[in-house]
């Protein structure tokens, strides 16, 4: 019989594991899944953020359940099967994956699930602790459409690298990411001579397993078994008067594994389903430093923590940047408790920087005198239409940080700092250390007034601060040219220091 292996199929020199992806039967699917714990631990840039890219797709449906578009969320979670030719065979389960039925059944735990709705989703996975009839080959499939341009993506360059032909075919279920729903695409692919020419995507080894990591069966192992068996032993004790043996082997005669009473104990012990995703979340060797840096080479316009990135790209008002550095993220939040160096955490707070630096202003001033608080207020009215504008008030102090550290932390990530230096207050302490930390600081002043003699003269004696004396219009505050005036010059140097540094540092270049 003739064999139906890709790799015989398209005569290939590589056959089985000696290939980067999987051997693909192009007549019956291999039982193999997607695993999105895998995903998340992959040392490959592109697949760890197909880990990420599954996060925020759930983050976004969860957005529109909270915001009452019931229709919107409904619709993002349909996922028919994918195109890589795993899972259960096809032929035999015709229209298989959760896009109908079981689609509902994830929309409709969204709508009701209140920790999902408070804390998002970490990993997809979670669902085989929520939904009874959530199979291994569902949540894979899932993951694969969610991610389905890094999948397209990877099948193009290992059929180059492999002399695979590749045609321009359609495919469909790709998810549009600017308009949150799905739609089809033409995308060079390779397509199965064996089943009418129809695309297929190739899959790494490293991120399939026979047995994903997750599901029920793991919980009760890991965790729901030592429950049983000290509730056993407490029973046991009260009759018997003493400490009684109880084997795992008796707690599964007894109780037998049963899905529902698991997703019902999952669901009513939070804690306990969260020390289980951190505890498998964890690789199985340390990572170096090197595979960390490949995290951070990633595009800044993909998002990975939506709560937290979002707020900043999309933030239109005060309000929304001052509620993200307010609070950490639920999925951050989890993120940090895990053991390990978080590769997510890192990239997470290199966007933060980058992004803070693009519009991010930190306005000082007095903030106890009546007039210096008006001038402060005045001046954000001006700069809030082009920045995002805060001031130390604003923030929610942390109570392990001096006020010092707490302008110098904010002070860093902004994109230039301006202080108001009309009335005393605590000007001469910032300026110090605004001086120290090199930021770019435009100084306005009332003309005619200082806060104080100290303060003086620093435009002279530090290239990185410009003192400019603003008037009043009568009536209507501080002549706003004045303040633009302030923001062009910190725009200029920004600039004329960004060229410094690149010719300065040999990587820049």
């Amino acid at each position: 019989m003739k064999s139906s292996k890709l790799s015989d199929v398209f005569k290939l020199d590589k056959k089985n594991r000696e290939l980067d992806f999987v051997d693909l039967d192009l007549l019956v699917d291999l039982q193999l899944y997607v695993d999105p714990i895998l995903l998340y631990r992959s040392a490959i840039k592109e697949f760890n953020e197909a880990h990420s890219l599954i996060v925020e797709f759930f983050t976004r449906a969860i957005s529109y359940v909270k915001k009452s578009k019931h229709y919107n969320a409904e619709m993002m979670c349909q996922f028919p099967d994918a195109e890589n030719l795993l899972g259960i065979s096809a032929d035999s389960h015709k229209g298989r994956g959760p896009s109908n039925k079981l689609g509902y059944k994830i929309y409709e735990e969204l709508v009701n699930n209140q920790e999902i709705l408070e804390k998002g989703l970490v990993f997809l996975s979670e669902f085989h602790l929520m939904i009874e009839g959530l199979s291994f080959d569902l949540i894979s499939d899932a993951a694969v459409q969610i991610s389905k341009e890094v999948f397209i993506k990877y099948t193009q360059e290992q059929c180059n690298l492999n002399k695979i032909p590749l045609q321009n075919v359609p495919i469909d279920h790709c998810f549009d990411w600017e308009e949150n729903e799905w739609h089809s695409k033409h995308a060079l692919l390779p397509c199965n001579p064996l089943k009418n020419d129809e695309p297929f995507l190739l899959t790494p080894w490293t991120v399939v397993r026979r047995y994903p990591e997750g599901d029920y069966q793991q919980f009760y192992r890991e965790i729901y078994r030592y429950v049983l068996q000290a509730r056993e032993k407490e029973h046991l004790w009260q009759a018997l008067g003493k400490e009684p043996k109880v084997s795992f082997k008796d707690i599964a005669e007894k109780y037998k594994i049963n899905k529902s009473k698991i997703i019902a104990y999952a669901k009513e012990n939070p804690k306990d389903k969260e020390k289980f995703y951190n505890k498998i979340s964890l690789p199985n060797e340390t990572f170096s430093l090197e595979k960390l840096s490949l995290q951070l080479d990633t595009n800044i316009n993909q998002v990975i923590y939506p709560q937290t990135l979002n707020t900043i790209i999309n933030a239109s008002s005060d309000k929304n940047y001052n509620s993200l550095l307010k609070q950490t993220s639920p999925q951050l939040e989890r993120q940090i408790k895990l053991k390990r160096p978080k590769k997510k955490l890192l990239t997470d707070l290199q966007r933060v920087v980058i992004e803070s630096k693009k519009r991010l202003v930190l306005l000082l001033g007095n903030f106890q005198n009546t007039d210096g608080m008006k001038r402060v207020e005045e001046i954000k009215s001006i700069l809030q239409k082009d920045y995002t504008v805060i001031t130390m008030k604003d923030l929610q102090h942390v109570k392990s940080e001096s006020l010092t550290s707490s302008v110098a932390k904010i002070a860093t990530l902004a994109r230039f700092v301006v202080l108001e230096d009309s009335y005393p207050g605590g000007q001469l302490s910032e300026l110090e250390l605004l001086k120290v930390i090199e930021v770019v600081v435009p100084i306005l002043r009332e003309k005619g007034k200082q806060s104080s003699f100290m303060s003086a003269g620093k435009s002279v004696l530090f290239s990185n601060f410009n003192e400019i004396d603003y008037e009043l219009i009568k009536n209507n505050g501080i002549d706003g040219k004045y303040v633009l005036e302030a923001a062009n010059w910190a725009e200029k140097k920004l600039e004329a220091l960004g060229e410094f540094w690149k010719n300065e540092y040999p990587w820049q270049k």
